[in-house]
């Protein structure tokens, strides 16, 4: 990490062993021990099972993220959850690290202040829910990214195009958020050039940046391409994306959505001074290009939370902003810079400081806190049930609930199919299966495997595509004895093959 920008205090442990104590305790919540199911979670984990046991993403399973994040898990996946705490911890004790030593660098006092603010606003249990989510990886990888951008490091145009691969590759729009700060880092300190200088210049920094973004990109579409899996990527990634998550919604309720969303989890409070400062800043003449850089930075990440992201058609948007975190404490950082350097030289009170900034953002965490794990009772009772089933693959079917693909990750057990993610078999998802070729491709799996269990919370749902229901409910009181009828799914059995 000396890398990615120099500076005179590497050598010291006592930052490094700060940072991974509160990283630690603000990471409670997210213990493996009672941490809720989450829905992106389940999915990201059977990824990762998929892909440790020989399958392929888009080919094997559906979802509709890039593959980076299949990558990750499937790595960590013999140790399961406790892999992903680690994974989570180290990701970020690396992002705030880097952010300590840009502080250090722009010699800001007290700089473990702003690892601290990044970590509690990146880890409220409100805003993060049950963790490993894309935007979490994103956030840490924005801000090392920043840092770079801080920095004076030898190779920083290239470290800085490979955290941009990471980025996209993660998380696709979130890349639009550092365009500012990559254009920054192109162009700054090239006023003074001219002609062929310049343009060799231009072209030589954007050229480490795209090396950097072809070291992540290249192996991914190597691997993507030898499964043939191109067109199925193409489809998942982008295709899907647009065709579902768009919206007629206009834009002023888009803005609407995204106002209130910042104000109940608090961001809003933060944003309008930083921005407020920004403009001040640039006004005054003070570092104008960095604070020019950074209100350019923010005005991207709103744009793109508002009109290309899912924030405004969730129900649970709040995780979309995670990013955000970063954002606020390098704005935080460079604000309380200029204040130093050009009015009052004084010490920022570490404690209050980092209290009201907790208090603020974990208001509505408190609650949630207590009531971990009380979720998972059925899945506990559930799990009971199916222990007979372990290892075996495709003789589990959880249709309508992706929380409950926690079943398979926890009995090692691969789905039937591979439409594991059912959110667009609602009226928005006729767009992208007008054909009904998913249910096509579901029930014949269920049959090619002679699936033991299906858990259907889709039947306790409200009609939506009307052919598509009719077709499911005839091949399920075809084929299986109804077990269980919950309040929120049923069980069903497989039939004797004598019986049905």
């Amino acid at each position: 990490m000396k890398l990615f920008i120099e500076n005179k205090d590497h050598k010291s442990l006592f930052p490094l062993f700060g940072i991974i104590l509160i990283t630690f305790f603000l990471s409670i919540p997210l213990l493996p021990f009672w941490i809720d199911l989450g829905h992106d979670k389940q999915v990201y984990l059977y990824g990762g099972m998929s892909i440790y046991k020989g399958n392929f993403p888009y080919v094997n399973f559906f979802d509709h993220k890039p593959p980076l994040i299949y990558v990750f898990v499937s790595i960590i996946w013999p140790l399961k959850h406790w892999g992903v705490f680690i994974l989570q911890g180290i990701i970020k004790v690396i992002a705030a690290r880097e952010i300590f030593f840009a502080a250090s660098r722009l010699n800001i006092k007290q700089p473990l202040l702003f690892s601290c603010i990044f970590l509690v606003l990146l880890l409220c249990p409100f805003i993060l829910g049950a963790g490993l989510l894309t935007r979490e990886f994103t956030a840490c990888f924005i801000a090392i990214s920043l840092t770079i951008v801080l920095g004076k490091g030898k190779y920083k145009y290239f470290f800085a195009g490979i955290f941009a691969g990471l980025i996209f590759h993660t998380q696709q729009e979130e890349v639009l958020i550092i365009l500012p700060s990559l254009c920054y880092l192109i162009f700054l300190d090239l006023l003074h050039k001219r002609g062929g200088d310049l343009f060799n210049e231009i072209l030589k920094r954007s050229g480490f940046i795209f090396c950097g973004f072809a070291l992540v990109t290249l192996p991914l579409l190597i691997w993507i391409i030898s499964h043939n899996a191109l067109t199925a990527y193409w489809q998942q990634t982008f295709l899907f994306n647009i065709l579902v998550y768009g919206d007629n919604d206009t834009w002023q309720m888009k803005v609407d959505k995204i106002i209130s969303v910042l104000f109940h989890t608090r961001y809003l409070f933060f944003i309008v001074p930083v921005i407020f400062c920004h403009l001040y800043f640039m006004y005054k003449n003070k570092e104008r290009k960095l604070n020019a850089m950074l209100l350019a930075t923010w005005i991207t990440a709103i744009i793109t939370k508002t009109f290309l992201g899912g924030i405004t058609n969730s129900n649970m948007p709040y995780h979309y902003l995670l990013s955000y975190s970063t954002l606020v404490t390098i704005s935080i950082m460079i604000i309380i810079r200029n204040i130093n350097i050009y009015y009052f030289p004084f010490r920022v009170p570490f404690l209050p400081g980092i209290i009201l900034i907790f208090l603020l953002m974990w208001k509505n965490s408190f609650s949630r806190i207590y009531n971990l794990g009380q979720n998972n009772k059925d899945f506990s009772l559930l799990l009971k049930k199916f222990e007979n089933i372990r290892n075996h693959d495709g003789q589990l079917y959880v249709m309508g609930n992706a929380s409950f693909l926690a079943l398979n990750n926890e009995l090692n057990i691969l789905a039937p199919t591979k439409w594991i993610y059912q959110n667009h078999l609602n009226n928005q998802r006729i767009v992208f299966d007008p054909k009904n070729h998913v249910l096509y491709d579901i029930l014949t799996g269920l049959e090619k495997n002679k699936t033991l269990y299906v858990i259907d919370f889709y039947r306790k749902k409200s009609a939506d595509q009307l052919e598509f229901r009719k077709k499911w409910i005839a091949y399920i009181e075809k084929n299986y004895n109804e077990e269980e009828n919950k309040e929120n799914y049923i069980i069903y059995k497989r039939k004797p093959l004598d019986n049905q």
